[in-house]
């Protein structure tokens, strides 16, 4: 999965800490990504939206299933752009980071959970500079560009070792 925020940079990580509002040594369950009010966030994978609510605890927040098996949830935004059972692509804007609810500042808080279980969010993100997987091309047709570049990689690989084995002969 892609990172949801275009600039990654984690205050709290996933795992047991003290609570920096109740003083509690509890589990959190996901992590805290520094942000200002309004930071665009971004479907890290193709999927639906599961649910879109408020609570008092995670303020505004939004649910994404995934089609990969995975579940991606997001608190303390201060707006989404979806609504519950739309369909979201990778790279597809989802809604802007706040400070709704029980919160210190700014952030969003970001949950992964894979075929029902919470693992930390930082196991699961690749970067995809070259848009090698797919470009986000927002019509929920994922284009795979995988089959171009392995195309160029063979063909540049066999050029490297035809002309290895012309130099070992000519040595």
């Amino acid at each position: 999965m892609i990172k949801p925020l275009n600039n990654w940079f984690v205050t709290s990580p996933f795992g047991y800490r003290v609570h920096p509002i109740t003083g509690e040594n509890k589990l959190h369950n996901g992590i805290d990504l520094r942000a200002t009010i309004n930071t665009p966030i971004y479907s890290p994978a193709n999927g639906f939206i599961e649910d879109v609510n408020y609570n008092s605890s995670g303020g505004n927040q939004i649910f994404v299933k995934h089609d990969n098996n995975y579940r991606t949830t997001y608190s303390h935004l201060e707006s989404t752009t979806k609504n519950t059972n739309d369909r979201v692509i990778k790279g597809e804007l989802i809604g802007f980071t706040g400070e709704s609810g029980n919160v210190t500042a700014p952030h969003l808080h970001y949950t992964v959970k894979y075929n029902g279980v919470r693992i930390d969010p930082e196991t699961v993100i690749y970067e995809d500079p070259y848009n090698i997987i797919g470009n986000y091309n927002f019509n929920n047709n994922l284009q795979p560009n995988f089959k171009k570049y392995a195309i160029w990689l063979l063909v540049l690989m066999g050029f490297s070792l035809t002309y290895i084995l012309y130099k070992r002969k000519n040595v």
